[in-house]
């Protein structure tokens, strides 16, 4: 919930990081749906959830050293 509050900008990419990126496998939307749900192209989303992985990792990197540095 801290990285949606601080990292999700707008409405496309919580639900792009809701419906593909933060749900069980079986519940993942396929490209095509979620294309269909936010009136975007497939490959607009795919270079949007790209950066979104990108700072989802960043974000667990800095999280991952501030609890290293309690000790």
């Amino acid at each position: 919930n801290k990285f949606k509050k601080i990292y999700l900008d707008n409405h496309i990419q919580k639900t792009i990081f809701e419906k593909r990126m933060h749900c069980r496998k079986e519940d993942e939307l396929k490209l095509k749906c979620l294309s269909d749900l936010l009136g975007i192209s497939i490959q607009r989303i795919s270079i949007i959830e790209k950066n979104l992985k990108e700072k989802f990792k960043n974000y667990f990197n800095v999280e991952k050293n501030k609890s290293e540095g309690i000790k």
